[in-house]
């Protein structure tokens, strides 16, 4: 994915004072990107997943020494697709799914 990077004014935003704003689209690895937000590098992030902000606000209550601080604000979902699991055959196998009577 090609680093990308824009201007945005304030119309084409919510709730933001009337400046413009530069908006990066980085691709980054789970943990660089919890790192990265812990300390301080975003103003804002869309992670792939919602799976990651409770880890976020767990590394940032340790970070705070706070178990009650939380960086993750009002979450806002403006895409939502459905979760496909898949796996190859064996795999599927070694975990103890399938029989010999059934298909996997």
């Amino acid at each position: 994915m090609a680093k990308v990077s824009f201007r945005v004014l304030k119309k084409d935003c919510l709730d933001l004072p009337p400046k413009t704003y530069t908006r990066r689209l980085v691709e980054m690895e789970p943990e660089a990107m919890l790192d990265a937000a812990v300390a301080g590098e975003f103003q804002a992030m869309t992670p792939d997943s919602s799976v990651w902000l409770p880890q976020l606000d767990g590394l940032w209550a340790e970070q705070s020494g706070d178990e009650r601080a939380f960086i993750v604000g009002q979450t806002v979902h403006y895409a939502v697709s459905p979760v496909v699991i898949a796996m190859w055959r064996d795999v599927a196998l070694e975990m103890g799914y399938g029989d010999e009577d059934k298909d996997v």
